[in-house]
Order: C-alpha cells, then structure tokens, then sequence
C-alpha cells in the first residue's frame, strides 16, 4: 500500500491519501498525530529520565533505607517496639491539616514550631486529608510507638526531598565534567542530606536547595526571569536559600535587580501574607524572631548564645510545657534512655523533649533572627564580589555555596542537619573542579588522594554534628572546619580556573 501526504484546503490542512486493492481513502491527520504526540512525550520522558537516572537512582535509595530505618531501627537495634520518626515532622504536619480544613491563618498559631515560611505546609496539606480519611493515627500531640499515618507520610517526604539531587545534577552538568565525579558528588550529597529527611524531617529544606540550584543554573544561562521564580519557589519552602541570592543578583547586575527581586518575593509574600493577616503575633514569632530551643538533647549552644534575646523558659510562670507533659510518656522515657545509652548518637533519635544534660542553666527559647542579620551582611558582600567574577561559573558556584556554609557558625543554636547543605554543595563544587582541570594539583594521579582529602573533611564536619563537646570546643573545631572547607574549595576552584 502506498501513502502519501497532500496538504491544501483553506486552513492548511494535512490530510493522508491511502492506496491500495480497494482503492484510495483519505483519512484526516488528526487520527493519526495524537498517537505520535504520545509517542514524542513518551520518548521525551525516557531520555529525561535516562539523563537524571542516578538522582532517580538515588532518591529511590532514600526512600527505602529511610523507611528501613524508621520503621526497623528501634526494634533492631534498642529492642524497643517503636518506629523512629521524626518529631520536628509531626507538629509540621499538624500546620498542614490546618490548611486542608480552610485555616490557613493559623498554621503558626497555638503553638506551633514551624519557622519556615508555609510551602512544604501546601504540599503535604493533600496527604493530610488523605491520613484524615482513613483514619491514620499521627504522633502530635502526644508521642506513639506506631503512628500509622508515617507509612504514608514517611515515602512522599522522603521522595520530594530526593528533589535536591535533581538540582545538584542539573548545576554539575551546566559544567560538562566526566560521569564518574558528577556521581561522585551526587553519591556524597545523598548521605550528607540523608539525616534531614529521615532523622530530622524538614523536606523543605532539601526541596528549597534544589530550586536554588536550578537557579543558579538559570543565572549562569543568563535566563534571569527563570533564575527569580526558582528562588522565589525556594524562599517559599526556606528562607534560608536566600543566603544564596545575593550571589545571583551580583551576576546578573544591578539594572535588573528590581524585576528579579519583585518576582522573587512575589510567591513568598502572599504565602505568608495570610498567615500575618490571620495571626499577626504568631507569625511575626515563629517567621522573624525564629524561637530555638538550646537545652534540647540534640541541640549545640554556641557562643552566639550572649547576644541571642532570650524569649522565654521552659517551665515559664511555674507551669509545666506540652513538652514536659509528652516526655513522661512510655514510649519517650525508652527512646531517651537509648539516646543516653549512645552519647555520640543524641541526635539521631531527636527528641526535643528530652533535655541535654549540662544545659539547665540555659534559657528555654532564643531568637535565631537576630544572629542572622550579622550574616545577611556578610552574604551581600560576598555577592558583591561574584559580581565582579559573574564571567567564571565555578567561582560563582563557589560563591553560593560559601554563603549556605556560613550558616551555621552564625546561630545561636545549631543542629547537626545545619551542616549538610554547605559541606554538600562545597564539596560537588571541589569534586567538580578537581575532575575538570586534574593539572592544577600535578596531574590526574592525584586527584582520587585530593577527592578523599575533601570527602574527610566535609565527613569530619558531619559527624561532629552529633557530638557533644562543650559550647566553645565545638563551635570552635565546627567553624574551623568549615572555613577550611571554604578556604580549600577556593584554592581548587580559583586554580581550576586560571588553568594549568
């Protein structure tokens, strides 16, 4: 049978002329064009995913070793009949049933802990409803062994967080380098950002740094309209993103700083618009002032603590906190006798209600907000000189992820998941740099001794987040650290650049 193609007609259409034993028919193209869309979308999808098959690869990784470890860890390993989930989780998703039954003013009222701004709230708001329906038990107010809700919750988290990976591999890939330290890099970002998913439970901060990396891919492209409304997305899951965008606005130049930035604030401003409408003290306590809690078990005062307002005690007006209440309970008396048997893993089971031994002599609640204002300065200066090197990607890479890194020297109280964010990007940048120009350091058999050099030190910086060590000692070695970790990236980075 012979085909042929025959447009005509006013409009231009295409039609296909068919021949054969029983003569010609025409059969409009219509019939015959879905079909191929189908296919040309099918197609496109699989060479996506074939191209972002490692983080896909990856992000499947984190959902079942995280679940394993929620679900098997306790039973396993303390022989107790618990689930480990993260409690900083549970009072999120309290604010998210706040939304899906209409009150979205009261997400940071009556007691509430969240101090992003509302994003990750509107995500998970669906799932809310959905363990509202059936009838799935969460662990807020009250702690339980086995909140069944967390089968549901626990995979979609950990799923959206396996978002980060998708911006990291998109920023490695803008510079071309081989596979091996492009998975290299993705590999050690995946286990440093494993904790805030699955321990910790702040999805939002691992979806807020993949949208920052795809801004910074969007800078580096000159797409400047992309480049605001990934950082507006990022900013609307957490602020703290924000520590990057100076560097973006420094690359892009002043002349287009306003539309950048009224784009940018656009999402964040009418997300948090409403809660301020609904309860404006609230918000302006849980969004500005950013209350802490230094004498929790996983957390490290540090010396910042001097300066942070005090906002108020545990056991404020002679009564007894929720906290207190819940701490008594079975199920949180065993995981905390755990917790102490293991002094080195106080932070892996997070129980905000248990209090760190030595800090009973520290305030109940601290303002983070203040502390921040010394590093949004440093952040702009550090965007002024990317401005001046906004020709150089690396260094502009570099730039962004110094500026993420600073974060937690400058609070007041820190968590170990503080420290992986920086020590991730800081790395993939080194790792890049080091793969991309082998010369700068005296030839390709010494980049695997320098990648582990690195790796160490980015590992040393992780592992010290769940060590107690005294307020100075470990601020001091934790900033040393990291401005070692920022000063040696540089050295790579800069001598990459300038070449062999």
């Amino acid at each position: 049978m012979a085909t042929a193609e025959v447009a005509g007609g006013a409009s231009g259409s295409r039609v296909e002329v068919a021949g054969g034993a029983n003569g010609s028919r025409i059969e409009p193209a219509s019939r015959i064009e879905p079909a191929s869309r189908v296919h040309g979308v099918l197609t496109g999808l699989a060479r996506h995913a074939r191209r972002r098959s490692w983080p896909i690869l990856l992000s499947l990784v984190l959902v079942l070793t995280g679940m394993a470890y929620t679900l098997a860890w306790a039973p396993l390993v303390y022989h107790i009949s618990a689930w480990i989930t993260p409690g900083d989780f549970w009072n999120m998703m309290r604010s998210s049933h706040f939304i899906g039954w209409g009150d979205f003013g009261g997400v940071y009222s009556d007691g509430s802990e969240v101090v992003s701004l509302p994003g990750i709230l509107v995500v998970m708001a669906p799932f809310a409803m959905i363990a509202q329906h059936f009838g799935l038990s969460e662990a807020y107010p009250f702690a339980l062994a086995h909140p069944t809700a967390w089968l549901l919750y626990g995979p979609v988290e950990m799923a959206l967080s396996g978002f980060s990976l998708f911006g990291l591999d998109r920023l490695l890939g803008h510079f071309q380098v081989r596979t091996w330290p492009r998975r290299y890099a993705l590999l050690a970002a995946a286990i440093f950002l494993w904790p805030d998913s699955v321990i910790w439970g702040h999805p939002e901060d691992m979806i807020a740094i993949g949208c920052a990396c795809y801004g910074l891919v969007a800078i580096l492209e000159m797409r400047y309209v992309s480049c605001a409304w990934w950082f507006a997305a990022g900013l609307s899951f957490q602020p703290l993103v924000g520590l990057m965008y100076p560097v973006a606005l420094g690359v892009a130049g002043w002349r287009r700083w306003a539309p950048m930035v009224t784009r940018t604030i656009s999402i964040p401003a009418v997300l948090v618009a409403v809660p301020f409408i609904g309860d404006f003290h609230a918000t302006y306590r849980q969004v500005v002032t950013e209350p802490t809690y230094p004498r929790i078990v996983a957390s490290h005062d540090t010396p910042l603590m001097a300066l942070a307002p005090v906002l108020h005690g545990i056991n404020r007006g002679g009564r007894v906190s929720l906290g207190t209440a819940i701490g008594k309970s079975p199920q949180y008396q065993s995981l905390a006798k755990a917790t102490r048997a293991f002094p080195g893993l106080a932070g892996v089971l997070k129980q905000k209600v248990v209090e760190r031994p030595g800090a009973a002599h520290l305030p109940g609640t601290v303002s983070a907000g203040a502390a921040h204002l010394v590093l949004i300065a440093i952040v702009v200066l550090i965007g002024a000189w990317a401005a001046r090197h906004r020709a150089q990607a690396a260094l502009v890479v570099w730039a962004a992820a110094a500026a993420l890194a600073l974060r937690p020297i400058f609070e007041p109280v820190d968590f170990a998941y503080y420290l992986g964010a920086g020590i991730s990007l800081l790395l993939a940048v080194a790792v890049v740099a080091l793969a991309g120009n082998s010369a700068s350091i005296g030839g390709v058999a010494r980049v695997p001794a320098a990648t582990t050099a690195f790796t160490a030190l980015a590992g040393g910086i992780f592992v010290l987040g769940y060590y107690h060590l005294g307020s100075w000692p470990w601020w001091s070695l934790m900033t040393a650290g990291t401005l070692a970790m920022i000063a040696a990236s540089w050295v790579v980075v800069n001598a990459a650049h300038a070449g062999p």
